[in-house]
C-alpha cells in the first residue's frame, strides 16, 4: 500500500459518501458505529465480561454484545458533535441503559488524544493528512499510557483505541473507524510514514467494502418490498438490518419507537418479503432468500453505472493529488 492508494480510496469515499441517498447514509453510519465498537475491542484488549474471545463473532455486534464497554464507546460518540453522533444516539437508544461509561483515566486519554490531533492540525475534511497524523502519533508515543508491548509480553492495551475514537469526533464527509492500528504504539517497533499510510489505507478499504455491501443490500430490499406501502415501518428497519445484520425485537422497540405489535408486524413483513429470517429468541437476521433474489430483474445499466462512479472517483482523487503536489512545491 502506498500514498497513491490511500489518496485514491479516501477520494473515493469523500466523493461518493455525501451523494448517497439519506436512508442509505443513515444505514452506513449505523454500520460505522458498529465498526468503531469492533475496532475498540481490537485495540483495547480482552473483554471484561468474563469471556475470553474478542468481538469477531457475528453476535458481538454493537447491539447484541454482552461486553459492557460497548456502552462507553456508544455513549462517547453520542455525546460528541461528530459525524456519527446521530447514529450513535440511535444505537444508544436501541441498547437501552446497558453498559458502562469511560473512567476518569480513560476520559483523560481521550482528551489528550484530541489535544494532540488539534496541536498537529489534523483535519479530515479533504485529503488524508498522514504527515500531520504522524506528528500527533509521535507526540503521543512519548506518553507511557499510549505505549503497548508486543503480543505475549504484557497486558497493557496502549492508546490506539483513544486516538481512533478521537478521530471519529472530527468533521469528515466520510468517517473511517480504525485508522490507527494498535501496532503503531508498540514499543518494539519504529513509527514512520509507511506504517501510518498502511494502517489508514486498510481501514478505508474496509469501510468502502462495507458501504458497498450495505447499499447493495438496501437496493435488493427495496426491490423485494416494492409493493409494500411507503409509510410502512418495514422500510425504516430494512436499512438498520442491512447495516448491522441482525436486530433483536427489544432493540427495534426501543431504537425505532415501535409497540410490541408494531415490532411483530415489521418483522413478519420483512420475513414474508424474503429479506430476513426470524428465530425463536426474538431476533431477525438479514437474509435475502434465493427466491426473492431470482425475482429481482437484472439491470442493463449496472456496468455503465459502475464505470461512471469509478471515473468520478478517479477524477476526484486526481484533484486531491494535484492539490497536494502544488502545496509541496
Amino acid at each position: 500500500m502506498d500514498e497513491a492508494d490511500l489518496f485514491w480510496i479516501t477520494g473515493l469515499l469523500h466523493g461518493r459518501m455525501p451523494q448517497l441517498a439519506p436512508k442509505v447514509r443513515r444505514a452506513i453510519d449505523l454500520a460505522l458505529v458498529d465498526i468503531a465498537w469492533r475496532t475498540f475491542v481490537r485495540d483495547a484488549g480482552a473483554r471484561d465480561d468474563g469471556r475470553s474471545d474478542q468481538a469477531s463473532r457475528p453476535d458481538d455486534d454493537v447491539l447484541r454484545t454482552t461486553d459492557p464497554r460497548a456502552g462507553a464507546v456508544v455513549g462517547f460518540l453520542a455525546s460528541q458533535a461528530g459525524p456519527l453522533q446521530s447514529a450513535a444516539k440511535t444505537i444508544q437508544l436501541a441498547r437501552g441503559a446497558s453498559g458502562r461509561r469511560f473512567s476518569p483515566e480513560e476520559r483523560a486519554m481521550l482528551e489528550d488524544a484530541r489535544s494532540a490531533l488539534a496541536t498537529a492540525r489534523v483535519s479530515l475534511r479533504s485529503g488524508p493528512p498522514h504527515n500531520r497524523l504522524l506528528a500527533a502519533l509521535c507526540s503521543l508515543r512519548t506518553d507511557w499510557r499510549f505505549i503497548c508491548p508486543p503480543p505475549g509480553r504484557g497486558a497493557e492495551a496502549g492508546g490506539a483505541w483513544a486516538v481512533n475514537l478521537a478521530l471519529l469526533t472530527m468533521a469528515s464527509p466520510a468517517p473511517v473507524p480504525g485508522i490507527v492500528s494498535r501496532a503503531i504504539f508498540r514499543d518494539d517497533l519504529q513509527l514512520g510514514t509507511v506504517q501510518v499510510i498502511a494502517s489508514w489505507t486498510k481501514a478505508a478499504h474496509a469501510v468502502h467494502e462495507r458501504a458497498i455491501a450495505i447499499a447493495e443490500r438496501m437496493q435488493s430490499a427495496d426491490e423485494c418490498m416494492a409493493d409494500v406501502p411507503v409509510n410502512s415501518r418495514a422500510h425504516d428497519l430494512a436499512g438498520p438490518l442491512a447495516a448491522i445484520g441482525a436486530l433483536h425485537r427489544s432493540s427495534i422497540k426501543r431504537g425505532w419507537q415501535l409497540s410490541d405489535a408494531g415490532v411483530t408486524l415489521v418483522m413478519r413483513k420483512l420475513a414474508d418479503r424474503g429479506v430476513a429470517l426470524q428465530d425463536r429468541n426474538g431476533t431477525i437476521f438479514w437474509h435475502l432468500s434465493p427466491q426473492a433474489r431470482s425475482e429481482i430483474p437484472p439491470s442493463n445499466s449496472d456496468r455503465q453505472s459502475v464505470l461512471s462512479e469509478l471515473a468520478d472517483a478517479v477524477a476526484f482523487a486526481d484533484k486531491v493529488l494535484s492539490k497536494v503536489a502544488r502545496s509541496r512545491d
